[in-house]
């Protein structure tokens, strides 16, 4: 979702999108984010799901509240070490790409599995998860990433763009 707000809004920055166009591909994002969200935490459809205080969940759940678990995983320095655990990220990486017809019990195989306690929804926030794969070294693997997706991304750009 910020990706897609960012976007729209280079886009608008570009002259490329008026701003009714642009408002109008948020308020769609925000609502597909929302129907995700509602998917995701298993909410049954009834009188109160459209409710203001359901309505700003996603908001709260997915945004502020996403770092708990990222405050959780400092203040358990026992479950995680130092170094990270490199191993236990390859693994991870294979679980989450067999299909589950294959692998069934996937979720509970999983290493980072052990840390769902400590978000308020079960998914622990990408900061927390790097603590936990590569400890301290965490934002060199978020910067070899940005590296990578930098590097493919100027490698495929057709002829002239951006000129």
């Amino acid at each position: 979702m910020i990706a897609c707000a960012a976007f729209c809004f280079f886009q608008y920055l570009r002259g490329k999108l008026s701003l009714r166009v642009g408002v109008a591909l948020f308020v769609a994002a925000l609502g597909l984010g929302y129907l995700i969200f509602l998917s995701r935490s298993h909410i049954e459809l009834d009188d109160e799901t459209f409710s203001i205080s359901r309505l700003v969940s996603p908001l709260m759940y997915e945004g502020v509240f996403s770092q708990l678990s990222l405050i959780g995983t400092i203040r358990h320095p026992e479950a995680w070490s130092i170094w990270g655990s490199f191993w236990a990220f390859a693994h991870d990486v294979i679980c989450f790409v067999t299909p589950r017809f294959l692998l069934p019990d996937k979720d509970s195989l999983l290493i980072i599995d052990q840390f769902s306690d400590l978000s308020p929804l079960g998914a622990a926030s990408g900061y927390a998860q790097g603590l936990v794969y590569f400890g301290f070294f965490f934002p060199f693997f978020y910067l070899a990433l940005g590296c990578l997706a930098v590097g493919y991304a100027v490698g495929h750009l057709p002829v002239g763009f951006g000129q």
